[in-house]
C-alpha cells in the first residue's frame, strides 16, 4: 500500500481533530497522533517517575529512561554519543539563547555572522555580540572562501555563524557543508550555529561525520511528533569548550556549593548535558518522547519515507498554483518558494509554499481577509512575516527605510492593514507534513481557485436604476446599541427618543468584559458565546444587568486612553474614473499609505472598532440573501442582526419604488435624519465575526463566503457604511432619534463619476496603471518594453505634465459592479481641451479629420519653405559666410542659378529665424500626424497592450499659445508645467 493510502486509512481515526479541516501549518507544529497520546497515558500511568535529584527508586527510573531516550535521540539523528551531547532545552529557541548566553561570557565577547534567511530567534542573537553581520549567501560563500565580513578580524575573539537548515519562510535549503567549510577558515576561533528546527520536520539530519558537522543544532520535537513541547540542543564534543566562560549555574548542575563566609562552587564535569541542564528537567516531556518515536515510526515509516511523500506534496502544490491564471492570463499567485523540479538535487527544498495573491489587475490581495476565509473555509495556514524578517524583506523587496516607515505609520506584527505604499508586508505560507494527503493539497488549490481566480475580466461599472429625483424616501427600521461590547443587543423601543453623541448613541459600546489575567477585552471572534449575553438598561437604577466583570470606558476618553475613529472612504467609494490601458514607463503620484490620505476631521470613539455609528441598509440585506440562495438554495436567511449595526434603514411603505438600490449606500456622502445631518465616514471592512448567530452563537461560513466573492474591494470585504453626527452639541444638548419617526432621508454622492460615452475609451479593454511586470511571462515583460520604447514623448511625459485633457488617474478597478452616481443628475463630460490647450478627439471620424488636415498643411508649409531656404544664401552658405557678402560660389551658381547676390536684403534681421522655427513645427506636425495615422488605422492589431491606438492617447503635438507660452514660457511650448485640472 502507498504512503498517501496508508495515511488516509488511518488518518480519522490517529488524528480525529482534522475532521472537515485541512491542515498546513506543519512548519509551526504538527498534529499528535492518538496513538501517541494513548501510549504516553499508558506510561505515566503505569510507572511512577521522581525527580532525578534523588536516590529512590522513582527518581532513578527516571534518570535511566531519561538517559536512554538521550541516546535515542542522537542514534535518531546518527549522532556519535562519543562525538556529540545532547541538552534538552524547552524549544530550539532556548537553545539558541543558552549558547549566546556562553559566547557572551567569553573574554572580549564574541562576533556573529548570520544568514539573511535566519529565523527571529537567531537574528537576536546580535544584540550579544561585539560585531553582527547580516549575509546572503553570496557573501556567506565569499567569507568561507577566504573573504572577511568584518572590518576589523580579531583573531582572538571567537565567530559565531548561524544559519537555517531550511527557512521556515519559503522551504528554501542551505548547504550543512558550510559548517565544515567555515571551521575549516583557519584565520579564528570560528563555530557554527545550526537552526535545524524547521529542517527535522519532515527530513531526515544526518550527523554522522562529526568533524563537517555544525558545532550546534538546534530543534523542537513537537515541530517532528506535534508532543512533547520540548527542544534540544546537540553539541559537537569539540566545541564543548564554548561553555567553559558560562557563569550561572542552576539546581542539579554542580557538585559543592559555598555560600557561609566564601564563595566558590564546584561545577560538574563528567558530562556537558550535566553543566547546562539547569534545575529538574521536563521529566514526562523527555518520557514523552518514547512514545513518540515508537508511533511515528509505526504510522509513517523512516524520516526518508516522509521526506519523499512531503517532496511529492510540496511538487503538487507549487505546480497547481503556478498553474492557475486569470481570465487575461496572468498569474494568481507569486510565488516565492523555490521550484522543487529546479532546486538543487543535491540539497532540494523543503515542503514549504510561500506565496502572495494578486487580482487580475495586478492588486495585491490582503492577507488578513485571505485568512479569515480560509479559516471559515477550514483552512489552517501561516500568514504575515513568519518570524522571518530578513527573509520577508528579501523576497518582498522592502529596503530597511520601508520597514522603519511601515512601522511609523503604525503597521505591527499581526495588523490588518498588511499592503502598505503597495507592497504587502508578509506572506501565504502552506507547509506540508507526515499525515499531509493529495486530497488536503487538491483541496486547497481548488479553495483558492473558487475565490481568487477571476476568470472574467473585471466588469464595467454600471448605473443603477434611475430615480425620478435625488431624494430617497426611508425610515429606520431599527436602532439597536451594544452597551456590552461584543456582547448583545438592545434594541431602542418604539417611541423612545434616543440620544446621539459625537462618539456615537448613548450607551453604545461603553462597557467590555475583560479577562482577568491579561486585562484585555473579550470579543466574539475569540469567544462566540458572547452573544448570548443580553444587557437590558434600567433607567430607574442607572445600571446595566449583565451579571459580569465589566470594565467601563469613559466617554470621550481621557488622556491615553483616548480613542479615534478609523473609518474613512474606501477606494471603491471614491470616484472611478474609467479605467485606461496599461501605461508602461507611466509615473502617476504615489498612492497613500492608507486608501485616503486622512480623514477630514478626529472623531473621538468609545469601544466601537472603527467608527461612532455603524448603518446598513435593508436592501442590501436582500441582495446579498438572493445571492447566496444563486449559490446554495435553501441556505438559512441572513438576519441583519448578523451585522451588528446601530442603524437599519428600510425603504419607506408609501414609497417603495424610490427606494434605494442594493449598496447604493457605498455613494452617499451624508444623510438627513429628521432635521440633523450625518456625515457618511466610508464602507465598514467585515471580518468572519458577521457569520456567528446572534442569536444562537453558532458559527457558519456565510454571509462572509459569499461577501468575499461580492464584495470585495481592493482585496477586503466591506458591508455597511460607517457615520458619524457632523455638528457638535449647542448648550450641551445633544440631538435625538426616534424608531417610529418617517425619516426624509437626504443622500448626496461624493462626486460625479460616469462619464459620457466616448469613442476615445476603447468598451473592449479594461486597463490599469502598471509596474513593470517582473513577474510576468516573457511575451508580457517584451509588450511592456516595446511599449515603453515606442512612447513618442518618452516615459511619463504624457501623464507627469497636464498634455492630455483631463486623463483621470486609473485605479484598479474591482471585480463587481455597484452605484456610483445618482442618474437623476446629469454627468459631468471629461473635457476634449486641457488646461494647456492641448485637445484630444471624441470620435475616430474627427481623429481621421483633424490630422489629415495637419498633415496637409505641414507637407505644404515644408514645401513652400524649402523652396527659400533652397534659393536663399544664408542657409546655403551659412550665416557667417553670407554676412561678410563674399561672391557665389562657382558651383553653387551653376546649381542654382537664379540664386540672388549675397548682399544683404532689405527685411527684417530674424526673417530667418522665424522660417527655421515654422519649418521645425511643420515637420514636427508632419510626422506626429503621420505617426498617429498609421498607428491608429494601420498598425492596431499589432499593439501589445491595445493602448497607443486609443484616441485619448493620441493627443494634439502641443499646447495653446496664449495659455502656455505667454504664461510659462518654453516649458509651456512643450505642454506646460502646472498641475493638472482635476
Amino acid at each position: 500500500m502507498g504512503y498517501n493510502a496508508r495515511v488516509e486509512g488511518f488518518r480519522d481515526d490517529e488524528f480525529p481533530m482534522l475532521k472537515d479541516s485541512v491542515y498546513l501549518d506543519h512548519a509551526g507544529t504538527t498534529p499528535y497522533s492518538k496513538s501517541l497520546m494513548d501510549q504516553f497515558v499508558n506510561d505515566m500511568t503505569s510507572n511512577l517517575f521522581g525527580n532525578p535529584h534523588s536516590a529512590s527508586p522513582s527518581s532513578q527510573l527516571s534518570t535511566t529512561r531519561i538517559e536512554d531516550i538521550r541516546l535515542r535521540v542522537l542514534r535518531f539523528f546518527n549522532a556519535d554519543p562519543a562525538e556529540f551531547d545532547l541538552v534538552f532545552v524547552a524549544n530550539a529557541t532556548a537553545g539558541i539563547k543558552l549558547v549566546a548566553d556562553a559566547f557572551r561570557a567569553a573574554p572580549g565577547g564574541f562576533d556573529y555572522a548570520y544568514h539573511q534567511a535566519s529565523h527571529t530567534s537567531l537574528v537576536g542573537v546580535r544584540e550579544e555580540a561585539r560585531n553582527s553581520l547580516c549575509l546572503d549567501d553570496q557573501q556567506v560563500e565569499g567569507w568561507l572562501e577566504g573573504s572577511c565580513p568584518f572590518e576589523v578580524d580579531d583573531g582572538e575573539r571567537p565567530v559565531l555563524f548561524a544559519y537555517p537548515g531550511q527557512s521556515n519562510m519559503d522551504g528554501r535549503r542551505y548547504p550543512l557543508s558550510w559548517a565544515e567549510k567555515a571551521r575549516a577558515r583557519g584565520q579564528s576561533r570560528t563555530y557554527t550555529l545550526l537552526d535545524a528546527a524547521a529542517l527535522v520536520c519532515s527530513s531526515p539530519l544526518d550527523l554522522s561525520l562529526a568533524d563537517a558537522a555544525p558545532d550546534f543544532t538546534v530543534l523542537s520535537f513537537y515541530k517532528v511528533f506535534g508532543f512533547p513541547d520540548l527542544g534540544a540542543l546537540i553539541v559537537r564534543r569539540g566545541a564543548e569548550e564554548v561553555f567553559n566562560s558560562r557563569r550561572y549555574f542552576g539546581g542539579g548542575t554542580v557538585d559543592m556549593v559555598v555560600c557561609l563566609k566564601e564563595q566558590w562552587h564546584a561545577t560538574k564535569s563528567q558530562f556537558l548535558h550535566e553543566r547546562l541542564e539547569d534545575g529538574t528537567l521536563p521529566i514526562h516531556s523527555i518520557i514523552a518522547l518514547d512514545a513518540a518515536f515508537d508511533v511515528h515510526k509505526q504510522l509513517f515509516g523512516s524520516m526518508r519515507d516522509v521526506a519523499a511523500h512531503t517532496s511529492f506534496l510540496s511538487r503538487r502544490l507549487y505546480h497547481g498554483l503556478k498553474s492557475l491564471r486569470h481570465g487575461n492570463r496572468e498569474p494568481v499567485f507569486v510565488l516565492y518558494s523555490p521550484d522543487p523540479e529546479v532546486n538543487n538535487s543535491d540539497i532540494g527544498s523543503g515542503p514549504v509554499i510561500a506565496f502572495n495573491i494578486r487580482n487580475s489587475l495586478g492588486a495585491w490581495v490582503s492577507l488578513t481577509e485571505i485568512e479569515k476565509l480560509a479559516t471559515l473555509k477550514g483552512f489552517h495556514i501561516r500568514t504575515g512575516g513568519v518570524c522571518n524578517p530578513g527573509g520577508i524583506a528579501s523576497a518582498l523587496g522592502l529596503q530597511p527605510w520601508e520597514m522603519m516607515q511601515n512601522f511609523s505609520s503604525g503597521f505591527r506584527c499581526g495588523s490588518e492593514n498588511d499592503i502598505l505604499a503597495g507592497k504587502p508586508t508578509g506572506v501565504i505560507r502552506a507547509s506540508l507534513g507526515a499525515m499531509s494527503t493529495i486530497s488536503d493539497v487538491d483541496r486547497f488549490v481548488d479553495f483558492l481557485n473558487e475565490f481568487y481566480r477571476d476568470v472574467s475580466p473585471p466588469a464595467r461599472v454600471v448605473k443603477p436604476p434611475p430615480f425620478s429625483r435625488n431624494i430617497s424616501r426611508l425610515h429606520i427600521h431599527s436602532i439597536s446599541i451594544y452597551p456590552i461590547k461584543s456582547c448583545g443587543r438592545f434594541e431602542v423601543p418604539p417611541g423612545a427618543d434616543w440620544e446621539v453623541r459625537p462618539e456615537g448613541l448613548a450607551w453604545d459600546r461603553e462597557w467590555c468584559l475583560v479577562h482577568q489575567g491579561t486585562g484585555q477585552a473579550l470579543n466574539q471572534k475569540r469567544y462566540p458565546k458572547m452573544a448570548l449575553l443580553q444587557p437590558s438598561l434600567d433607567f430607574q437604577k442607572d445600571i446595566i444587568g449583565v451579571p459580569c466583570m465589566l470594565a467601563r470606558f469613559p466617554p470621550g476618553g481621557q488622556g491615553k486612553s483616548m480613542r479615534h475613529a478609523k473609518a474613512h472612504l474606501q477606494k471603491h467609494q471614491l470616484p472611478t474614473p474609467p479605467t485606461r490601458p496599461v501605461l508602461p514607463g507611466s509615473f502617476p503620484p504615489s498612492p497613500p499609505d492608507s486608501d485616503t490620505e486622512k480623514s477630514a476631521i478626529s472623531r473621538r470613539i468609545l469601544l466601537s472598532n472603527e467608527s461612532p455609528i455603524l448603518t446598513i441598509t435593508l436592501p442590501s440585506v436582500s441582495a446579498l440573501n438572493e445571492q447566496i440562495q444563486l449559490v446554495k438554495p435553501g441556505s438559512p436567511e441572513i438576519l441583519p442582526a448578523v451585522f451588528r449595526a446601530n442603524i437599519v434603514l428600510a425603504p419607506a411603505h408609501d414609497t417603495p419604488l424610490s427606494s434605494p438600490s442594493p449598496y447604493a449606500e457605498d455613494a452617499w456622502s451624508s444623510l438627513m435624519i429628521g432635521p440633523h445631518e450625518f456625515e457618511m465616514l466610508g464602507a465598514c471592512r467585515r471580518c468572519h465575526m458577521v457569520c456567528i448567530n446572534q442569536e444562537t452563537a453558532e458559527k457558519s461560513e456565510e454571509p462572509f463566503v459569499t461577501l468575499s466573492k461580492t464584495r470585495r474591494f481592493e482585496g477586503k470585504v466591506f458591508f455597511g457604511v460607517h457615520m458619524g453626527l457632523k455638528e457638535c452639541n449647542v448648550a450641551g444638548q445633544f440631538p435625538t432619534v426616534r424608531l417610529t419617526l418617517i425619516t426624509l432621508i437626504e443622500h448626496k454622492e461624493h462626486l460625479d463619476t460616469m462619464p459620457p460615452p466616448d469613442e476615445s475609451v476603447s468598451p473592449k479593454n479594461e486597463y490599469f496603471w502598471q509596474p513593470y511586470p517582473s513577474q510576468a511571462p516573457f511575451l508580457t515583460r517584451l509588450a511592456w518594453s516595446v511599449d515603453l520604447l515606442t512612447s513618442l514623448r518618452g516615459a511619463g511625459w504624457n501623464f507627469a505634465i497636464p498634455t492630455l485633457p483631463h486623463p483621470p488617474l486609473p485605479t484598479p478597478n474591482n471585480l463587481h459592479p455597484r452605484p456610483l452616481q445618482h442618474p437623476s443628475r446629469p454627468p459631468r463630460p471629461h473635457p476634449l481641451v486641457s488646461r494647456t490647450d492641448t485637445s484630444r478627439s471624441p470620435t475616430y471620424r474627427h481623429f481621421l479629420l483633424t490630422r489629415l488636415r495637419a498633415l496637409a498643411l505641414s507637407w505644404f508649409i515644408i514645401d513652400f519653405l524649402t523652396i527659400f531656404i533652397r534659393l536663399d544664401p544664408y542657409f546655403v552658405l551659412g550665416p557667417d559666410y553670407y554676412n561678410q557678402h563674399h561672391p557665389i560660389l562657382f558651383h553653387l551658381q551653376q546649381q542654382y542659378p537664379s540664386m540672388p547676390s549675397p548682399t544683404p536684403r532689405p527685411h527684417h534681421p530674424h526673417d530667418q529665424k522665424y522660417m527655421c522655427l515654422v519649418a521645425v513645427i511643420a515637420g514636427l506636425h508632419l510626422y506626429a500626424s503621420f505617426a498617429q495615422l498609421v498607428l491608429v488605422f494601420l498598425l492596431r492589431d499589432l499593439d501589445p497592450n491595445g493602448v497607443k491606438t486609443e484616441l485619448w492617447a493620441n493627443p494634439t503635438l502641443f499646447g495653446g499659445f496664449t495659455g502656455c507660452v505667454l504664461d510659462r514660457g518654453l516649458a509651456g511650448f512643450w505642454g506646460g508645467s502646472g498641475r493638472r485640472r482635476g
